[in-house]
């Protein structure tokens, strides 16, 4: 599944179709900038199109520009539960979660409902284009729950996959929904409303005191999807940490670096994440003159994230008051150590924009750099341990940039391994003029870009020379995560072929006869059959 969520699709008023144009898409466009140039709203652009993912276009593609100022109404656009890029499969715990968020659910009503859907299965149904849902939860990556109002579910004839669900009917009427292929709670409302019962005349009382009359309430406009705001700020815990190791022929280092985010704010389009961060390196060998050498820097303070999902790019940032340097040194009888204070700053950048289009070359680029400034230090030195005048205590700053370009996607869909070749260049600068270093990568990761191997060389701008150089890294907060929802989806799958069906190789749900004449069963229950 793709990564974010089509919350653009849920609307239902767009403009007409009188003197439309047509636009061709060209590189590097995407809905937003073509909606920028005709003055419209890439929302509505989408909606009109009809598009099952807004983020997905392609170069020759026509996109129907409506006329301004004309409006006409149209059928919510469908939602295919099988490429909502912010779809997850959701295991029990993770259903119970989105019970307990859903806005239009009283609290008895929760507790119904999770009584219900930890209880075990309900009764079997698939999903017709009539249905209409409300407030149905979609999980981001990084667990924020977001709702949509009135979905309408893709079936086979709209270009989706058959959707199988159970239902549970709640005391208070309300038709409870879980998407069996995805874990979507959510709870059914049918495209026809239900017709009232007819009430009993009631008696005839005394005329009472003539009121003034409330007013009338305008009734508001149907069918018309909204999605509920979330809340400006959110708590819960979420957490990013990569580790590695560089090696060549006269020394090694080892980095880590990591942030712990408790703190959300969701906006359109985007996350905020507030939180600690921390980040270390380490190194030490042997020069060939026999200067023996070894040192570490590291830091930590507050951290930001955010997270544009929409336009398929993150920027991180950490400020790091907290940091120190430390550089030992020895040589036979000679021995040196630096030590300094530092305050620091680390930005990183991420855009994965062309990746979200299925571009498989130069499909993504990241960028970081870190600086460091001294705030208090010393240095020593000393022969046979008798102390020497002259230690150099200067220190301006440290520097170290970095980026890597993904050259080619070899994955394919829903490919379990998978494999990026990427390459990646690097440049750290002590001043004044104590190092200067640079390298170059190329890198073999798999698919999920959880670990990395690469080759190339490193060079000594200050002294001059390079030696061949080669190294790994591993993201282990994406390991986790993939494990997570790897079993998630081994959940999923013994569900539905404990129900008697089967997924094809598309990853399409093959259902049993059973439940396919539940369809039948559902659409003459007595709650439709008096429509």
């Amino acid at each position: 599944m793709k990564k974010w969520l089509l919350s653009a699709l849920l609307l239902t008023g767009v403009a007409g179709a009188w003197a439309e144009t047509v636009h061709k898409v060209t590189p590097g466009q995407s809905l937003g900038v073509i909606a920028k140039q005709y003055g419209q709203n890439w929302k509505t652009l989408c909606a009109y199109n009809g598009l099952a993912n807004c983020n997905v276009i392609k170069v020759g593609d026509p996109i129907r520009i409506p006329a301004r100022n004309t409006v006409v109404k149209s059928e919510p656009a469908c939602i295919n539960l099988g490429t909502a890029p912010w779809n997850r499969y959701g295991d029990l715990k993770l259903r119970l979660e989105a019970i307990d968020a859903n806005p239009d659910l009283t609290a008895e009503e929760k507790t119904e409902a999770k009584s219900l859907v930890s209880a075990g299965r309900g009764e079997r149904a698939m999903v017709t284009s009539d249905m209409v849902f409300k407030a149905m939860p979609f999980r981001s990556k990084t667990g924020t729950i977001k709702f949509l109002r009135d979905v309408r579910v893709c079936t086979p004839e709209q270009g989706g996959r058959p959707e199988a669900m159970e239902t549970w009917k709640l005391s208070t009427g309300k038709t409870l929904v879980d998407m069996l292929s995805c874990g979507n709670i959510t709870f059914l409302v049918t495209a026809k409303p239900e017709p009232e019962p007819e009430k009993e005349p009631e008696p005839k009382k005394d005329p009472e005191p003539s009121k003034d009359p409330e007013p009338k309430q305008e009734p508001g406009p149907k069918d018309e999807p909204q999605e509920v705001p979330p809340e400006e700020a959110v708590r819960r815990w979420d957490w990013e940490l990569v580790v590695g190791k560089e090696y060549d022929r006269t020394a090694q280092s080892t980095f880590a670096s990591g942030a712990l985010y408790g703190f959300f704010v969701d906006g359109p389009g985007a996350e905020h994440a507030f939180g600690v961060g921390a980040t270390y390196s380490g190194w030490h060998g042997k020069t060939d003159t026999g200067y023996g050498f070894n040192g570490h820097l590291g830091g930590y303070g507050p951290a930001y994230k955010y997270s544009a999902y929409e336009g398929g790019y993150d920027f991180g940032l950490k400020l790091l008051p907290w940091a120190t340097l430390t550089e030992n040194g020895q040589q036979a009888a000679y021995k040196s150590r630096r030590h300094f204070d530092l305050n620091g700053v680390t930005l990183a950048y991420n855009n994965y924009a062309r990746e979200l289009k299925g571009e498989k070359s130069f499909f993504k680029y990241q960028l970081f750099v870190s600086v460091f400034k001294p705030t208090g230090g010393e240095a020593e030195q000393s022969v046979f341990g008798q102390p020497l005048e002259g230690a150099d205590s200067r220190l301006d700053y440290v520097l170290n940039v970095g980026g890597r370009l993904g050259l080619y996607d070899f994955s394919e869909e829903n490919d379990q391994i998978g494999a990026k070749l990427w390459a990646s260049l690097g440049w750290f600068k002590e001043a004044p003029s104590l190092a200067e270093t640079a390298n170059w990568r190329l890198q073999l990761s798999d698919g999920y870009e959880r670990f990395f191997v690469g080759f190339g060389r490193n060079y000594d701008l200050l002294h001059g020379g390079s030696l061949f150089g080669y190294g790994w890294s591993w993201d282990i907060r994406k390991t986790v995560y993939v494990h997570r929802e790897e079993t998630r989806k081994a959940q999923f799958i013994a569900k539905i072929e404990k129900a008697g069906g089967r997924l094809d190789k598309d990853g399409m749900v093959i259902l049993p006869k059973g439940l396919q004449s539940s369809q039948k069963q559902w659409k003459t229950a007595p709650s439709d059959a008096d429509d």
